[in-house]
């Protein structure tokens, strides 16, 4: 599983706000950094569900 989490698709960008693209990349960074686990944590409105 953690290998997966090594190569992870190119993050397409179109559609998502800055804070979306901030959060992800930084799940992202953290995946890699051999950090599996992670907690997202945004304010309330701020397109939560539409992250991918």
């Amino acid at each position: 599983m953690q290998e997966k989490l090594l190569d992870l698709p190119k993050l397409k960008k179109n559609g998502l706000r800055d804070w979306q693209i901030t959060a992800i990349s930084n799940l992202e960074k953290s995946f890699k950094g051999n950090r599996p686990k992670a907690l997202i944590q945004m304010a309330t409105v701020s397109g939560k569900t539409i992250l991918p």
